[in-house]
């Protein structure tokens, strides 16, 4: 029984030919349509039956059935093609999707085909429809257009927040917890820059150790989404006080700002899974601060009326929200 592995690449990456490459006891391929590489796929073999696929009955209310799919030598693959991407970079190389490939069970006699329950295998995470995306009222939308010159003096924490939200959307954790962090940095760190000094100015904050506090007490629903998620979120900071809390952050912060070999639980650029509940506890944190920061100016009482008699010389009922 053989196990092919496909990876799908990101960027793009043109090869003048391409023919399966063995090494070690599997084979690497990459596969290009019009010579561009749009996947790589590793054939590793399975000899012990134990590593095949299993199908079990799922006794759970809605779960019909339990696939197993044991992802044989999954991490040991997944670890040389971080290598690989890194070794192609240098030629252009973008990225292999490494977290989620799709598997294909090969079998190599009628007896491994009769007794083979599955053939392939692939999961991956669909975005929310846009059905389900509840509209934002549009006198926010007006409100935040009539506020926007005056914001300009707070616009650079808002849009550390926002390239935060996209690096969170791509799963670029470690770059989240920077963008959400310098958030934190710009309006409570008083200048500061090394740990002690920074973690000091937190802690004499009371805006921010009050949000810290709600985030821990009151977890957002981005905390909540996923039951992993969950536990993790309840084992950490969910267990800690606001000033651990705190001390974690900035310790996190300067931990991935610094890099070196010698270091025993040094960090990886492409371990992103690792860093995603640091990444919603300071995304909500950060949240909170924003959300501070916006409503200065889109709930200003002037703001408010200039959309009041705006939506009244429109013939429209002014509806704030």
């Amino acid at each position: 029984m053989k196990c092919k592995y496909r990876f799908s690449v990101e960027g793009r990456f043109f090869l003048d030919a391409s023919v399966p490459i063995p090494t070690k006891d599997w084979i690497v391929e990459f596969v290009p349509s019009a010579g561009r590489v749009t996947h790589i796929e590793v054939t590793v073999p399975i000899p012990q039956a134990q590593d095949w696929p299993r199908i079990t009955r799922e006794p759970t209310p809605g779960v019909k059935l339990h696939i197993e799919t044991n992802a044989h030598r999954l991490p040991w693959v997944q670890r040389e093609l971080r290598s690989l991407q890194g070794l192609l970079a240098v030629f252009g190389f973008h990225s292999i999707n490494l977290e989620h490939p799709s598997i294909e069970w090969i079998h190599e006699t009628e007896e491994e085909r009769d007794a083979l329950p599955l053939q392939s295998f692939s999961t991956k995470r669909n975005p929310l429809p846009d059905h389900e995306i509840p509209p934002v009222s549009f006198d926010l939308a007006a409100r935040a257009v009539m506020a926007c010159d005056a914001a300009t003096d707070v616009e650079l924490p808002l849009n550390f927040f926002r390239r935060g939200m996209l690096d969170f959307h791509d799963r670029n954790y470690i770059e989240a917890i920077y963008d959400f962090f310098f958030v934190l940095e710009n309006q409570y760190a008083d200048g500061q820059f090394k740990k002690f000094a920074v973690l000091e100015a937190f802690s004499r904050s009371e805006e921010l150790c009050s949000f810290v506090e709600q985030v821990i007490t009151t977890p957002s629903v981005t905390l909540q989404h996923e039951a992993s998620v969950q536990v993790e979120f309840n084992n950490s900071y969910g267990r800690m006080t606001v000033s651990e809390a705190l001390n974690r952050v900035v310790e996190l912060r300067g931990r991935l700002h610094h890099q070196t070999p010698k270091r025993r639980d040094n960090w990886h650029p492409e371990d992103q899974s690792r860093y995603e509940v640091d990444a919603l506890f300071l995304q909500a944190v950060s949240h909170k601060v924003v959300f501070s920061l916006a409503g200065r100016y889109i709930w200003d009482k002037a703001v408010v009326s200039e959309y009041q008699a705006l939506a009244i010389a429109y013939g429209h009922q002014p509806v704030v929200g």
